[in-house]
């Protein structure tokens, strides 16, 4: 796997918007769940691996996952990542076709850096563990003056992971 600096140059301003977007989209509805999908699934990882000068269309992404149908697989591919690309989770390439069709290709976007194993690790596990069924699970059946208790001893949490992660950026920023 190649070292993320040298797949991601970013500046601290695009570093700190890509790293806040990570976290925010941690906390969500609909986004986050076809986010989950693309991250076990594993379509961020095809299209970071991919390398920042080959965007990829959803044909050649369903290609590579273990599936009997990538065809039809390759039109859920599309949709999930053009809900990733209307968000910037994805960057997203329109081309003309030679049938006068319009194609789309994939590429990485810079808060893939956030959401794809690297050195640094990935706050991608995050977001699986706040939309895991057995967190999820866990938070109705705590009761009510247990649950008040539970979700801010959990944003506290929250919040510590967000300072460590700045404190972290700036480190590496000062290394720079």
């Amino acid at each position: 796997m190649p070292a993320t600096n040298d797949v991601f140059t970013l500046t601290a301003e695009e570093e700190e918007e890509a790293c806040t977007r990570a976290l925010q989209l941690s906390c969500g509805a609909v986004l986050p769940m076809v986010l989950k999908v693309a991250i076990e699934l594993g379509l961020l990882q095809i299209i970071v691996k991919a390398g920042p000068a080959t965007p990829l269309s959803s044909e050649e992404i369903a290609a590579q996952l273990p599936s009997e149908h990538p065809e039809s697989a390759a039109a859920w591919v599309d949709r999930i990542l053009r809900l990733l690309a209307a968000n910037k989770i994805v960057g997203c390439i329109v081309e003309a076709g030679a049938d006068d069709r319009r194609s789309r290709k994939y590429c990485k976007a810079p808060i893939c850096k956030y959401l794809t194993e690297n050195e640094d690790g990935s706050l991608a596990n995050l977001l699986l563990m706040h939309h895991d069924n057995v967190f999820l699970d866990l938070c109705n059946s705590v009761d009510t003056p247990g649950r008040l208790l539970f979700l801010l001893l959990w944003q506290d949490i929250l919040s510590l992971l967000c300072l460590l992660l700045r404190c972290l950026l700036s480190i590496q920023a000062s290394t720079k």
